[in-house]
Formats: structure tokens, C-alpha cells, sequence
């Protein structure tokens, strides 16, 4: 933290590779449940769990998979403020440098 107030240029970075990291937390899941879902189905011959369906079902009628919106919601919020945070100290950061500047003589 000392360092990003010394220089303030330095705190760009690691506040850009943290909101990246973030969105990939976030997909990342996502995608490897359909792959895991989608092997699965494969394997076994059966369909355990038929996303074809489910995703017609979004296309046609989508107030109908409303569990799937909340779910969604509900993993995005953390992401969210994560990055509102992060956004908000990189903003935040010329005033601590103009606090810890020396005043003109």
C-alpha cells in the first residue's frame, strides 16, 4: 500500500491484474460446470441433466428459469462490489497523494 502512494502510477497495475482475476473467478465456474455437465451427459450415454433444453427454455420463455437469473445475481454481487472497491481506491488514490505532497514555500 506504501508503495502505490509513493508512486502513484504503481497502484494502476496490481488494481487492473485484481479486477481480471475477479472476472475470471466469476466466468470461470460457470463455463467448467456446462464442460462438466456436458462430459457427464456424454459419458454416460443418458442425459442426466439436458441443457438443450434449458437453454431453449431461456430463449423462449425466460421468466420461467428465474432460479437461474437469481443464481447468476446472486454470484455477480461479490464481483461487483470487488470492483467498485478496486475502482474506488485507484480514484481515490490522487487525493492521498496530494495529502502527503510537501506545500509550497
Amino acid at each position: 500500500m506504501q508503495q502505490g502512494l509513493r508512486t502513484p502510477g504503481w497502484a494502476f497495475l496490481p488494481g487492473l491484474l485484481d479486477v481480471i482475476a475477479a472476472l475470471i473467478i466469476f466466468t470461470l465456474p460457470g463455463a467448467v460446470l456446462v464442460l462438466v455437465i456436458t462430459g457427464a451427459n456424454t459419458l454416460s450415454g443418458v442425459s442426466l441433466f439436458p441443457l438443450a433444453p434449458l437453454f431453449q427454455g431461456l430463449h423462449d420463455t425466460p421468466k420461467a428459469c428465474l432460479w437461474l437469473y437469481a443464481m447468476l445475481f446472486s454470484t455477480l454481487v461479490p464481483t461487483v462490489l470487488h470492483v467498485a472497491i478496486a475502482t474506488f481506491s485507484i480514484l481515490a488514490l490522487p487525493f492521498f497523494v496530494l495529502i502527503d505532497a510537501p506545500l509550497p514555500a
